[in-house]
């Protein structure tokens, strides 16, 4: 039911003029965040690694399938792309491209960026973009306005360090202090 719904929601979206990106994200049922995942051991990251290829393969092939503009090869897995760990990312990232012709991104976490080594593999830097605009509660518009600056200019910088566009893969800005 998924795969045809989501090929349904691509076809829809296509038919109104949209283009589509694809992104799959993992849910981890015991409520933890998807960026602290630790299989814990070599043997377990090598199992995490093959099922992942084999969760992400079968997306691609649905982005293929439905013609989507643009796939996210992952969200926000800091565990793994800003580690040592990420070399069993690579391989997995070239198989994607050996079935789906599009392009592609990573939805990298704001903070974590620029951590992230997977972006010479990818064809756009996704960004999950919720930086902070203020330290203070309540901060006046233009303490806000500051921090926007701040924030294109950090986003300026990694486009030009890494020779490469930016795509607000998600954005926002949570009502907490």
């Amino acid at each position: 039911d998924n795969r045809r719904n989501v090929l349904e929601g691509i076809r829809m979206a296509h038919a109104r003029g949209l283009r589509v990106l694809l992104v799959p994200h993992l849910w981890v049922e015991s409520g933890g965040w998807r960026a602290e995942i630790d299989p814990g051991s070599d043997e377990g990251w090598a199992a995490w690694a093959e099922s992942y290829k084999g969760f992400l393969l079968t997306w691609a092939e649905v982005a293929r399938e439905g013609g989507a503009e643009m796939l996210s090869v992952g969200v926000e897995l800091r565990s793994w792309v800003t580690t040592a760990r990420v070399t069993s990312f690579h391989p997995i990232i070239a198989e994607v491209r050996k079935v789906y012709p599009g392009l592609l991104t990573y939805s990298a976490n704001w903070d974590d960026v620029d951590q992230t080594m997977i972006l010479q593999d990818i064809d756009l830097i996704g960004i999950n973009a919720f930086y902070p605009l203020a330290d203070e509660e309540g901060a006046p518009l233009a303490t806000l306005l500051r921090g926007g600056a701040r924030v294109a200019e950090t986003l300026a910088q990694l486009a030009r360090t890494e020779r490469k566009p930016i795509l607000l893969t998600e954005i926002g800005y949570k009502t907490v202090a």
